[in-house]
């Protein structure tokens, strides 16, 4: 099976999820982020966090966000904006005063924020179809998240998101695919050692 066929039929599953099950899932997700880095995120300053394709049924992360806001106010949190122009991501911090707007994809994005570098990010939750044991992910195939993490720091933890389980084969990963070091799913955390 190539990229293309795996994409389509991991977005075809997470579209044939209920509403219900799709925000149980997304809890479970949000709740594994927050056991297992619990201990973590008193170390972490700033957090960039992608927001849901909720049509598409993307882990829904504002369990994330709401969780930072209450228990973990010292956290900065930085948002995406697509730039299709240049094919790159910018980021930009966000709070509860925040307003958002959905570009042509159906991605909440802010109206007007502070702009952040790249290196200024301490953790990123990665959007993902699908991923394998190895850490190799497989997103929408436009490559703006492999651009935006091979500027991070090497010290980043890149997480990814997923409500299914790896695929049970290695992926054959393109040069300019960035590897997660992490993935959560509803039921276990992945950890890849790169």
């Amino acid at each position: 099976m190539n990229k293309a066929e795996i994409r389509l039929q991991f977005l075809q599953k997470r579209i044939n999820l209920s509403e219900n099950v799709y925000y149980e899932l997304s809890q479970q997700i949000a709740d594994q982020f927050f056991l297992y880095f619990h201990s973590k995120l008193l170390n972490i300053n700033t957090i960039h966090l992608f927001l849901p394709i909720e049509k598409k049924h993307e882990p829904n992360t504002n369990f994330v966000l709401k969780t930072l806001s209450i228990r973990f106010k010292k956290i900065r949190v930085i948002v995406p904006k697509t730039n299709f122009v240049t094919g790159e991501l910018e980021h930009f911090l966000v709070d509860e005063s925040t307003e958002f707007v959905e570009n042509k994809y159906g991605i909440p994005e802010p109206l007007f924020a502070e702009k952040i570098e790249e290196n200024e990010i301490d953790m990123v939750l990665v959007p993902l179809l699908t991923f394998d044991q190895k850490g190799h992910r497989i997103g929408y195939g436009g490559g703006f998240y492999d651009r935006f993490l091979a500027k991070v720091r090497p010290d980043c933890i890149k997480v990814g998101l997923s409500f299914f389980e790896p695929i049970d084969f290695e992926f054959i990963a393109d040069k300019t695919d960035i590897p997660l070091d992490f993935c959560i799913t509803p039921n276990k955390i992945w950890a890849f050692s790169q």
